[in-house]
């Protein structure tokens, strides 16, 4: 299964699991994206630069002042292949 596939899968399947249409705002747990920079020597800049956004929008991700879309949670995920989506990412109901 592609990367892209499992980020769009999740959003569909935790819908579909509700039996209705709820939409969702995802987060990064910036812990976690802060321990696995870590890991990997990488910076944040760095790391906007490998997922093509730049370092501002990746500081505003990080801060919560913005949420990913799903391009750019494809891209983290792609970044970060040995994590799940649930270790990056927390989601909220909006409308609920």
């Amino acid at each position: 299964m592609d990367v892209q596939t499992t980020a769009s899968d999740h959003i569909l399947r935790v819908g579909l699991e509700l039996g209705e249409m709820t939409l969702y705002r995802f987060r990064f747990k910036s812990v976690t994206l802060a321990r696995r920079l870590a890991r990997r020597n990488l910076s944040q800049n760095s790391l906007a630069r490998e997922i093509g956004i730049s370092s501002g929008f990746l500081s505003q991700l990080l801060s919560g002042a913005r949420n990913p879309g799903p391009k750019t949670r494809t891209r983290i995920m792609a970044a970060f292949p040995t994590a799940s989506f649930d270790e990056l990412f927390e989601e909220t109901e909006v409308n609920g």
